[in-house]
């Protein structure tokens, strides 16, 4: 699960991001070569290079993509070729390394953008190397992929990059975390080294502020708010809820 964390007046509220257009199937036989499956990308058969690669090998290229997603964005980008504007991607093996899980996702942003490239490969590396006995929680920075970056430049290359971002998050999902799932997000954060609490908080706070120039410019652009993560009724009486076992 790819979490953004955002600081709220003064709560920190975590929310999950994923993509709008997205079709899954769970259990699905794997099958290392299938035809019939053209835009695919598999975790368990990585060819990324062109070339069989060694167990050792493969290892060291699962760490490369998963701190620098970029890399696997820009590989789909130049080489998977398919008349969809979807690809499928399956998820690491389960039940005995005979089943895994197949999406269907959207292709990357055809424009190259260092910032929305990173988004998508983190996006994508959650489903491939997640499954439902394998959790691992991705926590996201704006400021790390470079979107605070890319909103402290100049108005004119607010703009024009800026827009490339407002058009990307319309494809992306931010839905609150419920309670039970924040709790797990909490001992996650609990057992991480402890000078992560604080680069946490400070990650909340700043995500706050570049969602807010987002936003600025998202209403300078199109004139109306924008509805990600735009706060539901629902979302509301979290926040209060949260606000108000903080105060007890």
């Amino acid at each position: 699960m790819v979490i953004l964390p955002m600081k709220i007046k003064g709560i920190i509220l975590n929310l999950q991001i994923s993509f709008q257009k997205i079709e899954k199937e769970e259990n699905t036989l794997f099958a290392e070569n299938n035809p019939n499956d053209q835009g695919e990308i598999q975790v368990n058969k990585i060819n990324y290079f062109g070339k069989e690669i060694s167990e050792i090998e493969r290892a060291r290229m699962e760490k490369t993509l998963k701190y620098h997603p970029e890399i696997l964005t820009e590989f789909i980008r130049r080489n998977i070729q398919t008349e969809k504007d979807s690809i499928i991607v399956r998820s690491q093996v389960y039940k005995e390394k005979d089943f895994c899980t197949k999406y269907t996702v959207p292709q990357p942003p055809k424009k190259g953008n260092i910032a929305l490239d990173k988004l998508y490969g983190k996006l994508l590396n959650d489903l491939r190397l997640n499954t439902k006995d394998r959790q691992h929680h991705t926590f996201l920075s704006f400021e790390k992929i470079g979107l605070k970056e890319k909103f402290m430049q100049e108005k004119e290359g607010i703009i024009r990059e800026g827009i490339d971002v407002l058009e990307y998050f319309n494809q992306l999902r931010f839905d609150t975390i419920d309670d039970s799932l924040d709790q797990t997000v909490q001992k996650e954060i609990a057992i991480r080294p402890k000078n992560f609490s604080i680069y946490y908080q400070n990650m909340a706070q700043q995500n706050s502020k570049t969602y807010i120039k987002i936003c600025r410019l998202h209403q300078q652009v199109y004139a109306t708010q924008p509805s990600w993560p735009k706060l539901t009724e629902q979302q509301k009486v979290y926040i209060k809820a949260t606000d108000s076992r903080k105060a007890i």
